[in-house]
């Protein structure tokens, strides 16, 4: 168990003798913290101010390299900074969300009034949750083993247990043969547990106080320690202000802690499960957004999204434990939500804590360098100055980081997933791009062109590392936040790609510099269109470079740079093109211009309607045969054609964009109809909507003898079993719906290749005669009729 931290500019006290055992189920690396503050009205949504633009865009930057470690500057602390929390500016503030890092538990005197001892349903919801996950679900005698009980009561909110009381209660309870306790024990048990707690934290006060009838600011963590809750000090400033108010005292500070105003504020945590006002409001305004039929409750698939909404982006083995519990219940109310938000937090701020312990000096402090290997011990890279802009806005100082300095920049690192604020710009307004409708959500099925609008998986190998799929791929939406996780993950994929085409072109492994005569090769691995804009941007950003031709040479820096300008050129040209890349612009433009020439209108390079007909039968074949294709393309001809018809070649680009963006959406309307009906598993999802979108787009000619297999296997997998073969093959292929088809290959798929070609003769003949599948929710009918199909009937056809 972490112990709470110390005053600021100190680190963690000692654990109490007799504390919960250590938390090392899962490393400190892998969880995050969340995020819930009291100034954004939708959750992690307050970066939408930075995302924007605003003053950040406005900003310059005062270093791109720090000197000596990290080149931060140093700035004196006053002895008020250096005793009272981490300041911040009004930027700041905005950035910046306190978080109470430890579980608390609430007193629920008259829940517990109320309830029945003996039946588990009728107790306080946190009691009930916890026992849930501990006990022997098939009996109220033998509820609860003794060895379960301190487990039990970290579950109920207690971060801190404490062993010597535990001993002492249940030294006088009854207790059956193999060492089970009752539902009405262990009810018991609790109640005088947190009964006995409360009263000592009363009378620990109390001596504190002595003459003076006030305890300081140190003496109030060791009593919330001793109450179970790990809190951060802002957040305990913050709650005793409060606290302050209720009891009609005026603040005198954080060492003048009076008794009526430390009752107020041990009310105020018990009544809110441990949660400040600010972050309860937060809580219930992530539910009611992704309480989407107003019903009260959400779905255990929900979890993951609202967890990364708030910000709390836990390790995945946490998650599961979470959603484990959630679905035993089937539904989850605010209530409900609010445990699981407890259980969760204590996890994340226990492993940050640990964290810190292992880097920090005597002084209880971290240097600028240690800082920086915490963060990417934390999985959140980060350039020089990104840590420089947030060091910045929380005013903290420069050469040494306490524990809540440490936490406070993790906090707004992690706000903005350790993008620099010009990042964040861009990355706003490509999802305000995207997001048609301005609900702030996106399509699923739009995700892969916002990616490229930003300048990712424009090369040959870019989706090779990062598989969002399996997480959002069964959903039609995803949040701002969860889009910014996402260009994350594809920032740090395009990094490590870059790195290794870098080593191995470069003499002995990348420890050599890149001569100019392998720059091209290299480039090549990366994108093939690079090749073409390298000489231009080393002409122009690199002089020296381009004066000395072959005998110049990068260094993996300037290997990065040229990489990034060429990208950005790639970039550029896409967004010019409506969002296709040079490859689909060169096949339409080619096809657009044999149009042009057939028709004889190349002087005002525009296709009359009767041309433009013939044009999109090419590039559409679906349009001739399905209703709600034809629909689509006249919808998108009618928002962009001329007052005669006529397109040209630009108009002509957008009339397709808008085609895309209207298939994704129905693809995306219909992602939740894939997974109910087909009873398929998340991760088979998108592969279904790839075959449907090459369908719909070039036609069924195009659909392979692999997809027809692919459709055939569909559910018919034990889902589990097709989860973990899809995760073994996928380290071995780049792309996901190959490993998918290869999966299905090896063990879910019964039809030989000649099997697989016949039953695509049967999916065109079953065309033919109902029409084609023009929504997802037809091509979900021909699916099941496919898969109604059986391989002996497929023989006996050829017979």
């Amino acid at each position: 168990q972490a112990p709470p931290p110390g005053p600021r500019g100190a680190g963690p006290r000692p654990p109490p003798t007799g504390g919960g055992g250590a938390m090392t189920q899962f490393g400190a690396s892998t969880l995050l913290e969340p995020r819930i503050g009291p100034v954004s009205p939708i959750g992690r949504s307050d970066m939408s101010s930075v995302m924007a633009g605003g003053d950040a865009e406005a900003k310059k930057a005062k270093n791109t390299m720090l000197s000596d470690s990290l080149g931060l500057r140093k700035k004196k602390r006053s002895p008020r900074e250096a005793k009272g929390p981490a300041r911040m500016s009004a930027r700041g503030r905005e950035m910046l969300m306190p978080v109470p890092a430890g579980i608390v538990f609430a007193t629920d005197k008259e829940a517990k009034q109320a309830a029945k001892p003996e039946d588990p349903e009728t107790w306080p919801e946190r009691l009930r949750t916890a026992a849930l996950q501990v006990c022997h679900k098939l009996s109220t005698t033998q509820f609860v083993t003794l060895t379960r009980l301190e487990d039990m009561l970290k579950l109920a909110g207690h971060s801190t247990v404490w062993s010597e009381v535990v001993g002492k209660i249940v030294s006088r309870l009854p207790s059956l043969a193999g060492g089970w306790l009752s539902a009405s024990a262990t009810f018991s048990f609790v109640c005088e547990y947190e009964e006995k707690i409360m009263s000592d934290v009363q009378r620990e006060f109390k001596l504190a106080a002595g003459e003076s009838e006030t305890i300081s600011f140190t003496t109030l963590e060791d009593l919330v320690d001793r109450l179970g809750y790990t809190p951060l000090p802002h957040s305990l400033i913050a709650i005793l202000q409060e606290a302050a108010d209720i009891a009609a005292e005026p603040w005198l500070g954080r060492d003048a802690i009076s008794l009526s105003t430390f009752e107020a504020f041990v009310q105020l945590l018990t009544e809110r499960d441990g949660f400040s006002q600010a972050e309860v409001a937060g809580l219930d305004r992530a539910f009611t957004r992704f309480d989407r039929d107003d019903s009260g409750t959400i779905d255990p698939e929900e979890l993951q999204p609202i967890l990364c909404w708030l910000g709390c982006c836990a390790h995945e083995n946490v998650t599961a434990q979470l959603e484990e519990v959630m679905r035993a219940e089937g539904s989850m109310d605010r209530a409900r939500f609010r445990t699981l938000l407890r259980q969760h937090r204590a996890l994340q701020y226990a492993h940050t804590h640990a964290l810190f312990e292992r880097y920090c000096s005597p002084e209880l402090t971290v240097a600028p360098a240690d800082l920086v290997r915490m963060f990417k011990k934390l999985r959140l890279s980060l350039l020089p100055e990104t840590l420089w802009e947030v060091v910045e806005e929380c005013e903290l100082p420069h050469d040494a980081f306490g524990f809540t300095d440490f936490w406070s920049v993790l906090q707004g690192l992690r706000q903005r997933e350790g993008f620099h604020s010009r990042e964040l710009k861009e990355i706003g307004d490509t999802f305000r791009r995207f997001d048609r409708y301005g609900k702030g959500e996106l399509f699923t099925r739009s995700l892969p062109n916002a990616l490229r609008w930003m300048g990712h998986l424009l090369g040959q190998h870019s989706t090779a590392r990062v598989d969002w799929k399996p997480e959002y791929g069964g959903r039609a939406r995803i949040t701002q936040a969860e889009f910014l996780k996402v260009v994350r993950d594809h920032t740090e994929a395009d990094i490590l790609s870059l790195r290794e085409a870098f080593r191995q072109v470069a003499p002995e492994g990348g420890a050599c510099p890149l001569p100019m005569s392998k720059l091209k090769a290299t480039l090549e691995k990366l994108n093939k269109a690079y090749t073409q804009d390298c000489d231009d941007v080393i002409r122009k950003t690199m002089v020296q470079k381009w004066l000395r031709k072959a005998n110049a040479t990068f260094d993996f820096e300037e290997f990065r740079h040229v990489v990034a300008r060429c990208r950005e050129r790639a970039r550029d040209r896409l967004r010019a093109n409506q969002g296709f890349t040079d490859a689909e612009v060169t096949r339409l433009r080619k096809l657009f211009s044999q149009k042009l020439a057939d028709c004889d209108n190349t002087a005002k390079e525009t296709l009359p309607p009767a041309a433009l007909i013939e044009l999109f039968k090419i590039v559409t074949p679906m349009v001739e045969k399905s209703p709600e294709a034809r629909n689509m393309l006249k919808k998108a001809i009618n928002i962009h054609e001329d007052d005669h018809g006529s397109l040209d070649l630009p108009a002509f680009l957008k009339v397709m964009r808008t085609f895309e963006d209207l298939i994704e959406e129905e693809q995306s309307v219909g992602t939740p109809m894939v997974k109910q009906e087909l009873g398929i598993p998340v991760v088979q999802v998108d592969d279904f909507l790839d075959i449907f979108s090459d369908y719909i787009r070039n036609g069924p000619q195009s659909l392979t003898a692999q997809d027809m297999r692919m459709l055939y296997s569909l559910g018919k997998g034990a889902p589990s079993r097709v989860s973990t073969a899809l995760n073994k093959v996928r380290k071995s292929v780049n792309s996901t719906r190959v490993a998918n088809a290869a999966v299905n290959a090896m063990q879910f798929n019964p039809l030989t290749y000649d099997q697989a070609s016949r039953l695509k003769e049967h999916f065109l003949r079953m065309q033919d005669q109902k029409g084609a599948a023009g929504t997802v929710q037809q091509f979900i009918a021909f699916t099941k009729a496919l898969r109604d199909v059986t391989p002996e009937q497929l023989d006996h056809a050829v017979a």
